[in-house]
């Protein structure tokens, strides 16, 4: 059973948090030139729209999912095992067995090291190509629940409960570890433009957004400072992603909502409506200006979101757990009755 969902008396709140770059975070209406995001005269952005490609099914219910940077792999996770398939022809790579629940799955960005966060408290390494396991790293006190690469691939850092810890990863030494919440830390995630920035994702309500500093007092540390502390409007905070700026926040919540924020301003800039329960996963796609959701309600929505505009919408019988993007324009969707979704983005206009 899929950690954090709500019991029949019970109901949690989930979000799932990505940043979308400056040149395209625009409100739905731009009131002046000069609101961030907006550029007098400037041109109509192409209409990205998405096709299923094909299906797999695992037939094991879904744990995680992730899409090599390159776009040309795909890892999944299900109870007791850990996969790698070529991504356009599904075909196995790779298989091995796990015996720990997986909650979270990163690729590096050379698209060479896979990283899992599992159950047992450990973050491993996995060959990308061979499937062997590279290296085992511990030190996180409970289950290590989310896990993410820095953009130059030089750090990686894992969640667990309350603490955040980082490895170098050239000699794979611990370099930082802090505690940055006040419960389980479910998404980590690296800006993607140099700035050393790092959003942690809790259920304690908040995405805190970190600044990555060399140490003063020992130059083979590196020290957070906290930048920015954003509360989400209702409890569990599931995932964290940055893209090319810092600039606006999308957060999808327990309600069936989709938020746009002004991350700088913590402006709220509009609001999407089209699932009707809490959204598990959000992420855009290769054209920033689209946006997809994965919700309990079993429906994934493709959308314009500065439009306000649903491009594409699908519901399935079960739960959608996870989403993932490629720069190549492909996505993913898992369902939690183990069946693998790939789309790809129509670009037109």
């Amino acid at each position: 059973m899929k950690k954090g969902l709500p019991s029949l008396s019970i109901f949690y709140s989930f979000l799932s948090i990505a940043v979308i770059p400056f040149f395209f975070s625009l409100a739905l209406v731009c009131k002046d030139s000069m609101e961030m995001g907006c550029t007098a005269g400037s041109t109509p952005q192409p209409t990205v729209t998405l096709r299923e490609i094909k299906r797999i099914q695992t037939g094991i219910p879904l744990q995680a999912i992730a899409i090599s940077p390159a776009g040309d792999r795909l890892a999944y996770a299900v109870e007791g095992e850990i996969a790698v398939l070529e991504l356009e022809t599904f075909n196995p790579v790779w298989k091995n067995e796990y015996h720990y629940p997986i909650n979270d799955l990163a690729f590096s960005p050379h698209g060479d090291w896979l990283a899992s966060a599992a159950d047992d408290g450990l973050v491993t390494i996995w060959d990308v190509k061979s499937g062997k396991r590279r290296h085992l790293l511990s030190g996180l006190s409970q289950w290590a629940t989310s896990v993410a690469f820095s953009a130059s691939g030089d750090y990686l850092a894992a969640g667990s409960f309350k603490t955040i810890k980082i490895w170098e990863t050239t000699t794979w030494k611990p370099v930082a570890q802090l505690q940055a919440h006040q419960s389980y830390i479910w998404g980590l995630d690296f800006d993607r433009n140099g700035s050393n920035l790092l959003a942690s994702a809790s259920t304690d309500q908040t995405v805190n957004v970190w600044q990555i500093e060399k140490s003063n007092e020992n130059p083979e540390k590196i020290s957070l400072k906290l930048f920015s502390t954003l509360r989400a409007p209702t409890y569990w905070v599931r995932s964290a992603a940055f893209a090319a700026d810092q600039a606006v926040l999308a957060a999808g919540s327990a309600d069936g909502k989709l938020y746009i924020w002004d991350l700088h301003r913590n402006d709220l800039i509009t609001t999407l409506s089209g699932h009707t329960s809490y959204i598990w996963k959000v992420a855009f796609s290769s054209q920033a200006n689209s946006l997809i959701s994965g919700s309990e309600d079993g429906k994934v929505v493709f959308w314009e979101w500065k439009q306000g505009v649903q491009r594409y919408s699908l519901q399935e019988n079960t739960a959608v757990v996870s989403v993932a993007v490629a720069r190549n324009g492909y996505l993913a969707a898992a369902l939690r009755d183990g069946t693998i979704i790939l789309f790809k983005e129509n670009i037109s206009g």
